[in-house]
């Protein structure tokens, strides 16, 4: 079995490295290689009775999960189950060389596995741990929604009104935008973050110069369009953006090891970033974007135990009204042409049959230096978090695949099937 889960994986990760590099024709061979793996890697605990891949030289730094011999009770993972995620982890780590990556899967407000894998930094070795600090990327837009949400709660921002209401010395196409169609991501701006990398301020004007599509037309994922939600809430609350963060949903929720490179306290751990240009390069040490750049769409770092504590938040439906948790998790505006986009206020929605066609609720990021997700089961009270210090498709696969491990441990007659495909990044 082990031998055959290698093969599986092995040539999974090899078409996916060659379909990145563009090679179109390996599409179809790369969904049957997900396909193989997911069936592979979600065999009922009995069937794995192997141990660990030889020759596999990262290691689980911390163990923070709940032991238990006796058979899983819904909700729980069993040792068996949490031997198969950390096979699977540790193997895809070793093969893709990636430095770092903390998961953790949470029921019921109740930690049911966390493992911490690998080290901050390559030279200095320092391992991971539940407090140690990562970019979270385009998680940040998440954070974005719900304190623009918080906004709406109070009357202070009507979703529908144009930005022209919140905004002086406006392009004369971005006055009529409304702060619905910014935060869905459907107001017909691209991103030009990527192109100039300057602070946001000047960025901002950069993308008013640009021609807009028809507003409602597509969904196009935009670190402009959350730039100008930051920018929006900053004017409405006289407060910075981190600060506004910190009001809405930081400070209650005690989450004190999130914030921004300026903002965190000196002393703190954080991981050092890696790229490698998604595994068309060597792995090198790189630096973080400057927060002026990144701004609302990308620039927070956080760890696993304040994760933990925001997944719960959302969960239980503790910083918003029911109204405006609804419009966040569920509402979705159809474009001009009546299709309904998934993504909307930073998640993305979907009934997976991956999970028996249960609700899943997720987000994926990607940027350089920082590949987390988070995986929401709002009628089973579960999410499954993941963070990491190198950008490549493969650590999206790890996030999804220990969910499907979980999922099918805990649903023995509803076998996880498929591959869940990221959303955004």
């Amino acid at each position: 079995m082990a031998a055959l889960r290698a093969q599986a994986l092995h040539l999974l990760r090899n078409l996916a490295a060659q379909a990145s590099a563009k090679k179109p024709a390996l599409t179809g061979a790369l969904l049957v290689a997900q396909a193989l793996s997911a069936i592979l890697f979600c065999l009922p605990a009995a069937a794995q009775k192997d141990s660990a891949e030889p020759g596999v030289k990262i290691s689980v730094a911390s163990d923070h999960a709940t032991a238990s011999s006796a058979p899983a009770a819904i909700g729980t993972a069993s040792d068996a189950t949490k031997k198969l995620i950390d096979d699977m982890v540790i193997y895809t780590m070793d093969e893709q060389q990636i430095p770092a990556l903390a998961l953790t899967i949470v029921k019921d407000d109740h930690i049911i596995y966390q493992r911490c894998f690998g080290v901050c930094d390559l030279e200095s070795k320092q391992p991971v741990t539940p407090q140690t600090i990562f970019g979270v990327a385009a998680l940040s837009k998440t954070f974005t929604a719900c304190s623009l949400l918080s906004l709406v709660d109070k009357k202070q921002i009507q979703l529908d009104a144009p930005l022209s209401k919140y905004l002086d010395k406006l392009a004369d196409s971005w006055k009529p935008l409304t702060i619905r169609q910014l935060a869905t991501m459907t107001a017909g701006i691209p991103s030009f973050n990527e192109l100039h990398e300057k602070p946001w301020p000047e960025e901002f004007q950069i993308a008013q110069k640009q021609t807009l599509l028809p507003a409602g037309s597509q969904y196009l994922n935009s670190n402009a369009s959350y730039g100008t939600l930051g920018t929006v809430i900053e004017k409405v609350t006289g407060d910075s953006y981190i600060d506004a963060l910190k009001k809405t949903i930081l400070a209650p929720l005690s989450m004190n090891s999130t914030g921004t490179l300026v903002s965190l306290a000196s002393g703190v751990s954080i991981v050092t970033p890696y790229d490698d240009e998604q595994g068309r390069g060597p792995l090198r040490k790189i630096k973080y974007f400057d927060p002026e750049v990144d701004y609302a769409s990308e620039t927070l770092f956080s760890n696993s135990d304040d994760l933990v504590k925001y997944t719960s938040a959302l969960l239980h439906q503790q910083l918003l009204s029911k109204e405006d948790y609804k419009t966040m998790f569920v509402d979705r505006p159809p474009l001009a042409n009546g299709k309904l986009v998934p993504w909307a206020f930073g998640w993305n929605i979907s009934a997976d049959s991956s999970y028996g066609d249960r609700t899943t609720i997720s987000v994926h990021g990607g940027t350089r230096g920082a590949a987390p997700a988070i995986l929401l089961f709002p009628d089973e009270h579960v999410s499954v978090i993941g963070l990491c210090n190198l950008r490549k498709p493969a650590v999206a696969g790890i996030i999804d695949y220990a969910a499907k491990i979980y999922w099918r441990s805990t649903n023995p007659t509803q076998p996880a099937t498929g591959c869940p495909v990221p959303a955004n990044e």
